[in-house]
């Protein structure tokens, strides 16, 4: 008998894992909206240790409650009905099991659907644009921009002063809603949002799965690249949704 409560056990703790491993998955992609991305740098890179945990100590409870159950099967010769779990008999528990795993889905998926209804429908002055339905991600600012000055001061490049006013400007949101229907560079080179300045440039990038897959984006692009190793002194971004611009100038 006691092998029969160690696979029960093993059963149990096999059944938390599922839920566990479930509710991570689902907050580091967003409830499911996005790819996950564990790399270094990415927001979802908290979760990498408790899900390898839980995945590790699921597939090792469920190789205990196998094995224990063989060995119990094998032992008990004389046919012994074994004491429910918890008091319940065994095809409750399987019930209960299905139910949980099925509510989490459930919960998780109908939340992943509002998610992205809210996220992929977004209204124009004239007319509303369903943008293409992609596994991407809303990106920080704040994160992208310091990976971006990590990036300069690992190359020997200094930093950039961040102007926050410009990327607040009225000039700004009207090119980021620009971009949105004209994806060019079109806008900047005919309003350049710096006419007085010595030199100006800039970055466009959408439906990026992480700040840095974007980053790492713009580095892997010579004239993206080329403007990110450039001296110029100020930079802001721009983000909304998965749309990012990032401007450039030196005075």
């Amino acid at each position: 008998m006691k092998s029969y409560k160690i696979a029960n056990w093993a059963a149990i703790t096999w059944l938390v894992c599922i839920i566990v491993v479930i509710t991570l998955l689902a907050f580091a992609t967003n409830f499911f909206t996005t790819d996950p991305n564990f790399s270094e740098g990415g927001t979802e890179s908290n979760y990498l240790i408790p899900f390898l945990s839980s995945f590790l100590l699921g597939i090792i409870s469920f190789g205990i409650m196998i094995l224990s159950g063989l060995i119990y099967l094998s032992q008990n010769k004389e046919n012994i009905k074994p004491r429910p779990v918890f008091g319940l008999p065994i095809k409750w528990i399987l019930l209960i099991v299905v139910i949980i795993i099925w509510g989490l889905f459930s919960f998780f998926f109908g939340f992943r659907q509002g998610s992205l209804a809210s996220m992929n429908t977004t209204m124009n002055e004239s007319t509303a644009i369903l943008l293409p339905l992609r596994t991407s991600k809303s990106i920080s600012d704040v994160t992208l921009w310091s990976l971006i000055q990590e990036w300069r001061v690992n190359n020997n490049l200094t930093p950039f002063v961040k102007d926050e006013s410009l990327c607040q400007s009225e000039r700004a949101i009207k090119r980021l809603q620009e971009i949105k229907t004209n994806w060019s560079h079109e806008g900047y080179e005919r309003d350049n949002f710096c006419p007085n300045c010595y030199m100006t440039g800039e970055n466009l990038a959408k439906n990026s799965l992480s700040e840095k897959e974007l980053l790492d984006k713009w580095l892997n692009s010579p004239t993206h690249r080329e403007n990110l190793e450039k001296p110029y002194t100020h930079a802001c971004i721009l983000t909304d949704r998965n749309y990012t611009i990032l401007w450039f100038y030196t005075r």
